[in-house]
């Protein structure tokens, strides 16, 4: 399983079960997680095994589900240009996962 840590080094890979869903919330949603992350909470990992698509591997806190309901319904309040910044970074580092 390819793995890309966002806060370790390059050579410092972490194994994450992809059913750990107690610690991790999992998606493939790009503009859900750029929201996420502009909110200040943290994208763990980006899962590239199947090379048409990247699952974005977010740490579970507190209150996340709230924020992805407020995502879904149009209610989450995310300045434009972080989640614009946070986007290209995303963006970005799907490509330099290959």
């Amino acid at each position: 399983m390819k793995q890309q840590p966002v806060e370790q080094k390059q050579d410092e890979l972490v194994y994450i079960p992809l059913n750990d869903t107690e610690n991790y919330f999992y998606s493939t949603d790009l503009g859900l997680v750029a929201s996420l992350i502009s909110i200040d909470l943290q994208l763990f990992s980006i899962d590239k095994e199947q090379p048409n698509k990247a699952v974005f591997i977010v740490k579970k806190e507190f209150g996340i589900e709230d924020r992805i309901s407020e995502y879904f319904s149009g209610q989450l309040m995310v300045p434009a240009r972080v989640l614009f910044e946070n986007i290209r970074l995303l963006k970005s580092m799907i490509r330099n996962s290959l």
